[in-house]
């Protein structure tokens, strides 16, 4: 069977201690900088999350400013189009007043000419009217008892 002797206790002893010694000269030391590690990691993600939070953050700040801007911009857009077309508009019936103006004035000064080169025919109307008869029929016409009436109301059914 078994037995016990002094070289068991003697082993025994030896590995209590042998399992102190690296107690204190390997496990301890390895546990202080398994501990550092995992708090300069556990750090390093704070930061890194605490970055990736910021970066987001400005990324929003910038896409709001983006948007805020390119609205400003479409509204600036929008007012010149509409003072453009306010100006245009303006311009257009200034030349439209103009043109209507010189149509009329040109009107007044057709009639008035028409009105003068009328007044200017009356009294050679008749002469006239002698002249072409005897042309077309070949012989002295004469044109009796026209008065001025007569004249003018065939002028007037003729216009």
């Amino acid at each position: 069977m078994l037995e016990f002797n002094g070289t068991l206790i003697v082993i025994v002893i030896s590995f209590v201690v042998f399992m102190i010694m690296m107690q204190y000269v390997f496990y301890k030391p390895m546990m202080e900088m398994k501990q550092q590690r995992d708090s300069y990691v556990d750090t390093n993600c704070r930061l890194a999350d605490n970055a990736d939070d910021d970066s987001h953050g400005l990324i929003k700040e910038f896409n709001n400013k983006i948007s805020k801007a390119k609205a400003k911009s479409n509204e600036i857009v929008s007012a010149e189009i509409e003072t453009a077309n306010k100006e245009r508009a303006k311009i257009l019936q200034e030349k439209q007043n103009m043109m209507q103006n010189k149509i009329e004035t040109a009107e007044k000064t057709i009639e008035e000419e028409k009105n003068d080169s009328i007044e200017n025919l009356k009294p050679q109307i008749v002469a006239l009217a002698q002249e072409i008869s005897s042309k077309i029929l070949k012989e002295d016409v004469v044109i009796a008892n026209v008065t001025p009436e007569i004249i003018e109301r065939t002028l007037n059914n003729n216009r």
